[in-house]
């Protein structure tokens, strides 16, 4: 029933906030397309993620683009933080990749390159899988920690390790915050497949735009998914 709750009240919020109000859906892809063009470095739409952190209720307006850059530069700060942990794992392995190479090499000679190869093969994507594994781990707390750090109006608090885990243990309890993750996690895997359906468009403008369409609508069902586990309103 958490679950069910937490799908039902998401997916309303973005029926109020974005499919009964066209303007602002407009609004919301110009943010979108500004964002993904400039690689984030202008996170307008990350910014209106961190006003549903900060103020869920009602569906918070899109005026002050100042106002989103700045907030969406401390979603991207806090994210940056977090992943540094995923980081140092990449680093290390890339750098134990290059030793590798540079050992196996005066051994071999050149007469194994394939078995060297695949060596650097294997070292590589267990260096990205262990990396990706511990990023996704670091998101059960990273966006908890966002939306703290909204609601206090203070990044700092992102790294309040100990009360964010307090929160959540006393809000909705480990094994359905598991859970609630499990779901979102499996409805972002779908949604990244839909999104790679309509790339295959043979008209390739028209699954881009597609997909431009829908990206806020589900940025706003993410983010209020999240607020509502952070509330324990599930």
């Amino acid at each position: 029933m958490t679950i069910i709750a937490a799908v039902t009240k998401a997916s309303q919020y973005v029926g109020e906030g974005v499919t009964k109000d066209l303007k602002r859906w407009i609004i919301l892809i110009i943010l979108s397309i500004i964002q993904s063009v400039s690689l984030c470095l202008i996170p307008l739409l990350n910014g209106y993620i961190a006003r549903i952190f900060h103020a869920p209720e009602p569906v918070p307006d899109t005026k002050n683009w100042l106002g989103l850059f700045i907030d969406g530069w401390k979603l991207n700060l806090i994210a940056i933080l977090y992943a540094i942990p995923a980081i140092i794992i990449l680093v290390f392995f890339g750098v134990l990749s290059f030793i590798t190479f540079e050992s196996a090499l005066s051994l071999v000679q050149g007469s194994s390159d394939i078995l060297l190869t695949s060596l650097l093969d294997v070292i590589g994507i267990f260096g990205i899988a262990i990396a990706g594994i511990l990023f996704v781990l670091l998101t059960l707390i990273m966006f908890m920690a966002m939306v703290r750090a909204m609601r206090k109006q203070s990044v700092t608090e992102a790294f309040s390790i100990s009360a964010i885990m307090a929160d959540i243990s006393r809000k909705t309890g480990w094994l359905e915050y598991l859970i609630l993750w499990i779901v979102l996690w499996v409805l972002t895997f779908i949604f990244a497949i839909i999104c790679f359906g309509l790339s295959l468009i043979p008209l390739p403008p028209l699954g881009l735009i597609l997909i431009i369409i829908i990206l806020p609508a589900w940025a706003i069902f993410f983010a209020r998914y999240i607020a509502l586990i952070y509330d324990g309103q599930v």
